[in-house]
């Protein structure tokens, strides 16, 4: 039997096939139940699962099944055989979610690899509550919430640098999830030459920023170091707080903290004007702040984010319904 059989419609996806011989294909140890009554065949592996829960959980899958089929079948194992032209890895995945009840048990850190494997595939083969379990994973890790987003981003957070922002940004467009897109872009415009690369998927799979969103990210960059300098040279302001008792040494760590920006430029021409800005951070090598001057550095670090926050869908050229302002 093939996938690719099934006719698309306004809510179906086409499958497409695998021509690999039957013969060269090797069992999956975990999805091959001895009691399962289909084989799906990806790539080089095959899985022999469920039909019936397939079909209840995939209309795709429900009317592949359900179509007359031909007086020979290819079995494996006395079980008919669907080839599909998914990768092996991205099959498991999405057959796991299927059969494992634990598997988005929140106990565990389920990999990126894993999060886009199962919107893509759910999403082909209409399997809307994975999708929309794998999307809520991900908003997690690209959040609405700028403080979400510090928390993840700029700390020691295992998962950040797995987290592929140009394979987020297919994702977001695929599912038109929106709200992925400001944050997504924003990482993507922090991209050298992948920007214009893209990124491969570990089974090769090439992928690459659209046109209008690569001219998204350009422009972004332009006003993204233009939001960094305002930002720096805006928190670093050499006035101390009204209420400073020590305003010789806060100014003169003002000061001095100021000559240091302007001489490593590279400080003021990145792309990130959410990167960490802890007064005790810059100000401790410079003779430190009181108090009151530090309250007063990090409140201006603060209200300059949440102004570049609210404004990130305008900066990223996206439109995203109910973000922070």
């Amino acid at each position: 039997m093939e996938a690719s059989a099934v006719a698309a419609s306004k809510k179906r996806r086409r499958v497409g096939t695998s021509k690999v011989d039957i013969d060269d294909v090797k069992r999956d140890e975990d999805l091959w139940f001895h009691d399962g009554s289909i084989v799906i065949v990806a790539g080089d592996t095959a899985f022999r699962v469920y039909q019936g829960l397939l079909m209840k959980q995939s209309e795709i899958f429900r009317d592949l099944f359900s179509m007359p089929q031909p007086v020979v079948v290819e079995t494996m194992d006395g079980c008919p055989v669907v080839k599909v032209s998914d990768s092996p890895k991205d099959m498991k995945y999405l057959l796991e979610a299927i059969h494992s009840l634990g598997f988005f048990d929140p106990k565990k850190t389920l990999k990126f690899v894993a999060i886009s494997a199962l919107i893509r595939l759910g999403h082909k083969y209409a399997i809307e509550h994975l999708v929309d379990q794998a999307l809520s994973l991900l908003k997690t890790e690209y959040p609405t919430s700028l403080t979400s987003w510090l928390v993840r981003w700029h700390k020691d957070y295992a998962c950040k640098e797995d987290m592929d922002p140009i394979e987020v940004v297919y994702l977001a467009r695929l599912t038109q999830t929106s709200s992925l897109l400001p944050t997504a872009l924003y990482r993507c415009c922090q991209l050298e030459s992948r920007l214009v690369e893209g990124t491969h998927r570990p089974d090769g799979t090439h992928v690459q920023l659209t046109a209008d969103d690569l001219k998204r990210c350009m422009a972004g960059k332009t006003i993204l170091v233009q939001e960094q300098v305002r930002v720096m040279l805006g928190c670093f302001d050499w006035e101390v707080s009204s209420t400073c008792n020590t305003k010789p040494r806060c100014r003169r760590s003002f000061l001095q903290a100021i000559a240091h920006v302007r001489n490593f430029p590279d400080i003021m021409a990145e792309f990130d004007p959410f990167r960490e800005m802890d007064s005790a951070d810059w100000f401790d090598k410079f003779g430190g702040l009181c108090d009151d001057c530090c309250n007063m550095f990090d409140g201006r670090v603060r209200e300059a984010r949440n102004d570049v926050w609210s404004n990130l869908p305008a900066y990223m050229d996206v439109e995203v319904e109910g973000w922070p302002t």
